[in-house]
């Protein structure tokens, strides 16, 4: 089990662009959500695959705005995360 003290998710999308915001972020193009949590859902499988399961002892979830995903979405993304982090902790 890998140890590490935080685990950062990157959501990117925003409902527009905060002129003082430096992170990477895609306003309005909530329709490219669904193929980012699948990409990025296959990330945390290769990772944790060659690193190890880590068990953080947070989990930030930023960047953008992440609640402007729909429901079922962040529910995918929570779900990945439980399954792939060891959350026991």
């Amino acid at each position: 089990m890998a140890q590490v003290a935080a685990v950062y998710v990157h959501v990117p999308f925003c409902t527009t662009k905060c002129h003082y915001c430096d992170f990477y972020s895609l306003a309005g193009h909530l329709h490219l959500a669904d193929d980012y949590l699948a990409a990025l859902a296959n990330e945390i499988t290769l990772q944790t695959a060659h690193f190890g399961t880590p068990a953080p002892e947070t989990i930030f979830i930023g960047g953008g705005t992440p609640t402007v995903l729909a429901p079922d979405q962040l529910l995918t993304l929570l779900a990945k995360s439980r399954e792939c982090l060891n959350l026991a902790a």
